[in-house]
This record gives C-alpha cells, sequence and structure tokens, in this order.
C-alpha cells in the first residue's frame, strides 16, 4: 500500500436493501459477465467489479481482455452423429485420464446447454444449409465437436454479454464498479462473507461494498509469464482472495500452455494465439533442420492436443533444434501449410 492510499469507508457502497441477495461479481470476461446476468435473473442486485473501464455507452470494454476474448471456438457435442459420451470420453483421454470424471461429466453436458443458453442471448453460430452447426475439429477429440463464430467466437460471447449487461444496468439490475481491484473479501465475526474491500486504480481510494455473497471470476495469471495472450491485468487476484478468506486452490498445478502464436513486437500482438484450426487446416511445424518435428512425440502430429505439441515445441528448445530469439525468451518454429 502506497503512503497517499486512503481508505473512505464514509463512502462506503451499499446495495439498496429492497435487491436481495446483494452479489458482488469480480470480474468482467465471459465467466464475469455471464454470472452477472444469471445472477441478476435470479432477482440478486448484482455488483461487478473490474479493473477494466466500462464504456457504457458503446458496450465496450477498454481491456486487451483474457482468455473469452481469445477464444475462437469450444467444444459441444451437438452434431447428429455425436454423443456427450463421447465427449466425455475424448475428455477424460485427452487429460490422460486425470480429470475428475464427474466434473468432466458436468463440462460437457453442460456444453450442450452453453449452446442454447448463447443462442438465447442472441448469438448465432455458423450453421449449413440445413440447419445444423458448423464444427470443427480440436486436438484429441475423435469428431469434429468445436462450434463457431467467424474465427473469434469469443468476442461474439463478449459482445452479446456485453449488450445483455447494458440491458440490466439501464434497469437497475445490475452496478458496474470499474477501474476498481478487488484487495479483500470482507468477512464479519463469525466467518461470513459481508462485503469486498477495493481499490481505485485511478485515485488508490480504498472503499468497501456491502454484499451477502462474493463470486471470484476475474480469470488466471497469465501474466506472470512471457509472452502471454492475455492482458497484463490477468493476475492472479481472485486466487489470492479466495486464499486468504480460507477457499481450498485445487489442481495447481495444471498450467495450459498453448503451444502456437504469434511472436511480435507489438506488445498488443505478441504471444496472440494461433489457434489449433491452422494446424488442422495443414500447417505443420518444422524445426531448424527443415524437420516435421511433431510426428515423432505423437501420431496425430501437430493434430494431437495441446500439452503434447507444447511438450514437443519445448524437447525442440532443450535440444537445440529450434532457434531461440532474445526477445521473453521466445523460440522461432516455422508453420507451413
Amino acid at each position: 500500500m502506497t503512503a497517499n492510499t486512503t481508505v473512505n469507508k464514509a463512502r462506503t457502497t451499499s446495495v439498496p436493501a429492497a435487491w436481495t441477495p446483494r452479489v458482488i461479481v469480480v470480474g468482467a470476461g465471459g465467466a464475469g459477465l455471464a454470472a452477472a446476468v444469471e445472477a441478476a435473473a435470479e432477482g440478486a442486485h448484482v455488483v461487478l467489479v473490474t479493473k477494466a473501464f466500462y464504456e457504457h455507452a458503446r458496450h465496450r470494454w477498454a481491456s486487451a481482455g483474457g482468455c473469452t476474448w481469445k477464444t475462437h471456438a469450444f467444444n459441444a457435442a451437438v452434431a447428429p452423429d455425436d454423443s456427450v459420451a463421447a465427449h466425455i470420453e475424448d475428455t477424460l483421454a485427452g487429460g490422460a485420464y486425470a480429470g475428475d470424471e464427474d466434473i468432466v461429466r458436468t463440462l460437457c453436458e453442460g456444453a450442450l446447454g452453453l449452446v442454447e443458453w448463447l443462442e438465447g442471448l442472441g448469438l448465432r453460430f455458423e450453421k449449413s444449409g440445413d440447419g445444423r452447426f458448423a464444427t470443427r475439429p480440436f486436438g484429441g477429440n475423435g469428431a469434429p465437436r468445436a462450434v463457431h463464430l467467424e474465427d473469434r467466437l469469443g468476442f461474439h460471447i463478449q459482445r452479446v454479454l456485453g449488450e445483455r449487461l447494458a440491458g440490466l444496468v439501464e434497469e437497475g439490475r445490475v452496478e458496474v464498479r470499474s477501474g476498481m481491484r478487488a484487495m479483500d473479501i470482507l468477512l464479519d465475526v463469525d466467518g461470513h462473507v459481508r462485503g469486498l474491500g477495493v481499490l481505485s486504480v485511478e485515485s488508490l481510494e480504498i472503499l468497501e461494498i456491502a454484499a451477502d455473497s462474493v463470486i471470484l471470476a476475474d480469470g488466471g495469471g497469465t501474466s506472470m509469464y512471457a509472452p502471454s495472450a492475455a492482458s497484463t491485468d490477468k493476475t492472479c487476484d481472485g486466487l489470492a482472495l479466495g486464499l486468504r478468506a480460507g477457499a481450498e486452490a485445487i489442481d495447481m498445478e495444471y498450467v495450459q500452455f498453448h503451444p502456437t502464436g504469434l511472436a511480435s513486437d507489438v506488445p498488443t500482438y505478441d504471444g496472440m494465439p494461433v489457434e489449433e484450426a491452422v494446424r488442422f487446416d495443414g500447417a505443420t511445424l518444422l524445426n531448424r533442420d527443415g524437420e516435421r518435428f511433431m510426428l515423432r512425440y505423437d501420431p496425430l502430429g501437430e493434430q494431437t492436443t495441446r500439452d503434447k505439441v507444447s511438450r514437443g515445441a519445448y524437447r525442440e528448445i532443450v535440444e537445440g533444434a529450434v532457434s531461440r530469439t532474445a526477445r521473453s525468451g521466445s523460440i522461432s518454429v516455422p508453420a507451413r501449410i
């Protein structure tokens, strides 16, 4: 805390007593906006807290964004010849059967409901002339089941969620507190949530926002790695808040590294993912000798799961088979179609 940081309890932000329960959502990506929309739909008054700056008139966020913004598709067993059971098996196998089967089942079954929910918000997935979903293959899947819209599904998810949020703001059901960094989950003497302490990133003033519950949906900590696809404000704040409030963190050893990305001198673009759709369209990864090295690590080559492609590329780094650039310790692995 800096010397000129002040605590202003006189300006404690309280939500109207008529709205119960009172819910704070930390984070304004896909998870945060979805949580805010759903909590409001259940009758809660929602306070959305985000470090990004919200421009209500244009329904836009002044942030480079996190995972949702960069997502170009997600898996759902929507095809007539596909099934949730097959999706579950592919997901378990892709995770070397280390995944929790109940959670995997919830994920795969919920993907169908997510498609329906997003369509209800106005998102129009790409479909064929007969009305069937257009699907793409993803690494490790036995069938093409990735639904998409153009090549920037995440952008459109944020768009429809942002439009819905704008309506809720106008109705007074959601309050946006932008430019605020969550500092502490506030607990009463019995250990129950009573609100959230936040820091204004402009004035360095500390405020308290009263609430009955807090939802942490502010993303991970990708900014600890360079380059990164997400914006630099992804700093594991929510994880730290949860741990300090007594929450339990599990599976912290699992960090997904996207194997292919853009190397650029422009910070906004440096680390931007080059999605596996490129590899499924025929791109191959070559080492310094022009060898298509991934076939040595997996029979599926570049079309295997992200973890295997990442490990294969890393092995090439260790063995000196790729050229390393000075910037960020990144490597240059040519992709050829």
